[in-house]
């Protein structure tokens, strides 16, 4: 199967935003917009990725192929980070690099790269799970139960890692006095692979070209009448997920009506082009986002006065747009070294 499929970068692009959007300011002022966003928003990326996950690749392939698709850049950008830290501190900071290593949202001066070391531990155990399991051969409802084991072991197993104290080595290593979760987030491992191993099992359902308008009209009244009646929503970088089932319900009708909306838009010539175009650039712009939105506010309210509202909205664009321009300078310098190489030989 194809790692482009049009349908899913438009999903792809359509999460990226959201993410941005959670760390917008205006997420923070409105609570309903809160809601929303941090009801689905990180779980949809785990289930897209599930979409790909290739179980028969042997164990080394698949540790070394996603370091390289993640954990590198990962590495890559907080070196580039930490040479921004020693130049504003004026300094080597140990706990910065223990930071690094640990790999929690807690632990990190961008705190977004935590997706990445925790999305490579997801495929490396959830080939664990498929392979122990042979997951691919059960019927249906034995995956469903293994699924469901994952999801109830993971809501229990979540918050014993999270902000307990710490004294020691550990303590003045990371510099921090409560535990930041385990590291790469390997207490979210089992709610996590939840998701990711859902997406893998309804990967034939999601790449159906056909579209199922009942499913969707569900999900659509059971996320807007739980998110109007409970309010229940998640935020698994701080270990928050406020309702073992309602959760889950908001997060999965979240996910359909994404998987909905990128069906429709996939008809839209220009909007489908430009959706997959961001979709394609999200690990830029989760890479880069934080920082480019985070100084590009602070610097609009500083030298305008139009307001939170449009200078929040300013941000958000000069986020995505700054972090795909990014993309396409590594692209180029890609190229440039390509045919500098070909020259050489």
């Amino acid at each position: 199967m194809s790692d482009r499929v049009l349908s899913i970068d438009i999903a792809r692009g359509l999460g990226i935003l959201l993410i941005v959007l959670g760390h917008n300011p205006l997420v923070g002022a409105h609570s309903a917009l809160y809601h929303i966003v941090y009801s689905f928003h990180v779980p949809l990326f785990f289930f897209l990725s599930g979409l790909f996950f290739r179980p028969q690749n042997s164990f080394i392939r698949t540790c070394v192929g996603k370091a390289n698709a993640l954990l590198k850049p990962y590495f890559v950008t907080s070196f580039f980070v930490f040479i921004l830290y020693v130049f504003h501190k004026g300094g080597a900071s140990l706990p910065f690099i223990a930071g690094v290593c640990y790999g929690t949202g807690d632990t990190l001066a961008w705190e977004p790269l935590w997706f990445l070391p925790h999305l490579w531990l997801i495929y490396v155990f959830a080939w664990c799970v498929a392979r122990v399991s042979r997951y691919e051969t059960r019927l249906n409802y034995q995956k469903a139960l293994i699924l469901v084991f994952l999801l109830v072991g993971g809501y229990f197993v979540m918050p014993l890692f999270w902000h307990k104290p710490i004294t020691g080595c550990l303590e003045s290593v990371l510099s921090l006095s409560l535990l930041p979760g385990l590291p790469f987030s390997l207490d979210l491992v089992l709610m996590s692979s939840f998701y990711f191993l859902l997406g893998f099992t309804l990967k034939k359902e999601v790449l159906n070209p056909r579209f199922h308008p009942v499913p969707v009209f569900v999900a659509l009244i059971s996320f807007s009448s739980i998110l109007y009646v409970w309010g229940s929503s998640m935020d698994l970088n701080e270990r928050q997920y406020d309702h073992l089932i309602l959760s889950t319900l908001v997060a999965v009708s979240g996910i359909l009506l994404v998987l909905a909306v990128s069906k429709l838009l996939e008809k839209l010539p220009v909007v489908k082009t430009g959706m997959a175009y961001i979709g394609s650039g999200s690990l830029f712009i989760l890479l880069f986002h934080g920082y480019l939105q985070g100084r590009s506010f602070m610097s609009l309210n500083a030298y305008l006065k139009s307001g939170v509202l449009l200078n929040a909205t300013l941000a958000f664009l000069v986020s995505v747009v700054g972090s795909l321009l990014i993309m396409e300078m590594v692209r180029y310098a890609k190229h440039l070294l390509s045919k500098w190489s070909c020259l050489i030989k």
